[in-house]
């Protein structure tokens, strides 16, 4: 008995519309495929790898469109697009060329332009945008504080530039350019460590040495600053010592004298200004800031010196405000607050810096070292 076969081909049902994918020829290693046109049935090579490693490589002409970048495969350093141009890290912009102004919290200055060769001053707080002063000022102008809260600005210098007329000063290494009487027993000596002035302990004795000045106005005519340094070395029961200037060139009229020409006691109505230390019947050894016009006026700044001490002594005169401004320090203390006399200022000329000791016709033994006396006039 025969096997019928039937007489049409075998076939496969597809379904409709159904294409198959299209290849090339050769393709490269890694790389990304992707459509080649829009029929969804050819495929193409491209640019774009991932290695074994998954390290994704682009050709540096490439660009890459992307809403945000996640960096280190977490979500607390997402880089993101804020504007044209403008490029945030977890929503803070990162400073450009042509972007937002570096605020002073981050380095900056807050600002994007300043005033050509304006001086730049700090923001009315701390993290401010920094400030401009109003203004460049003027040849010879000194930029000048007004207050608290406030910018500085560019004024005038009150009294102008002052220019010293004449600076004197010495050591007292030597008593070459000095004018000096001793009187009963007592001494001067110069040398390294300055003028000693001693009464020795023979009363009615004393030294006095004098710098004269020269000049042609009065000494304080201008304004004039004084500074000396003095060191007590021996400190006797009574005595009188004054530096500063003084009337005469001798001691027969300056401030410590007594009739008969003897250096011994302080005549407070002789043309001075200086300071005055002294010492009465074993009392107190006091520091005073005096000045006589023919009237003295006086002011007690210590009652507490002591044999060792050194005393840094300054007074400075302001003709515009016809006062007198005493400071004093001892050893390495801090210095005074100023003592400020107005009154019986004297108007002659006192053209002699003056150094004078005297022992108030006692027989005791005082003796002052001076150091580094200094005069300066505007």
């Amino acid at each position: 008995m025969s096997r019928l076969r039937p007489s049409f081909p075998f076939f496969f049902l597809a379904p409709s519309g159904a294409t198959g994918i299209s290849t090339i020829a050769s393709s490269t290693d890694n790389a990304i495929a992707r459509w080649d046109g829009t029929g969804g049935a050819t495929l193409q090579n491209s640019g774009v790898t991932i290695d074994d490693s998954n390290n994704i490589v682009a050709p540096l002409t490439s660009a890459l469109t992307i809403g945000t970048i996640e960096l280190g495969n977490a979500t607390d350093t997402t880089l993101a697009r804020s504007a044209a141009g403008t490029v945030t890290i977890e929503g803070n912009e990162i400073y450009r060329a042509g972007g937002t102004d570096v605020v002073v919290a981050d380095g900056g200055t807050g600002r994007g332009t300043a005033t050509a060769y304006a001086v730049i001053c700090g923001g009315t707080v701390a993290t401010g945008a920094h400030q401009s002063i109003a203004g460049l000022g003027s040849s010879g102008q000194v930029l000048t504080s007004n207050g608290a809260g406030a910018l500085p600005t560019f004024q005038a210098a009150a009294g102008g530039i002052e220019v010293p007329h004449q600076f004197v000063s010495t050591s007292f290494e030597t008593d070459g350019r000095f004018a000096s009487t001793d009187f009963g027993s007592g001494t001067s000596t110069f040398g390294n460590n300055g003028y000693l002035a001693n009464t020795s302990a023979t009363g009615s004795s004393g030294a006095d040495v004098g710098l004269v000045i020269k000049r042609s106005e009065d000494t304080l005519e201008g304004g004039a600053i004084f500074s000396i340094g003095v060191q007590i070395d021996t400190l006797g029961t009574d005595f009188d010592f004054f530096v500063g200037f003084a009337e005469a060139d001798s001691g027969t009229t300056a401030p410590i004298n007594s009739s008969g020409g003897n250096i011994s006691f302080f005549v407070a109505t002789t043309n001075h200004v200086g300071f005055r230390i002294f010492r009465t019947s074993s009392g107190s050894t006091t520091l005073v800031a005096t000045n006589s016009g023919g009237t003295q006026t006086a002011t007690t700044l210590s009652t507490a010196l002591a044999v060792a001490d050194y005393i840094a002594l300054c007074f400075e005169y302001s003709e515009s405000g016809g006062t007198i401004d005493y400071y004093f320090k001892i050893n390495n203390g801090a210095w005074s607050s100023a003592t400020q006399h107005s009154t019986n200022i004297p108007t002659t000329d006192m053209p002699q810096l003056a150094v004078q000791i005297g022992n108030r016709a006692t027989a005791t033994q005082t003796q002052i070292y001076a150091q580094t006396m200094s005069y300066m006039t505007f």
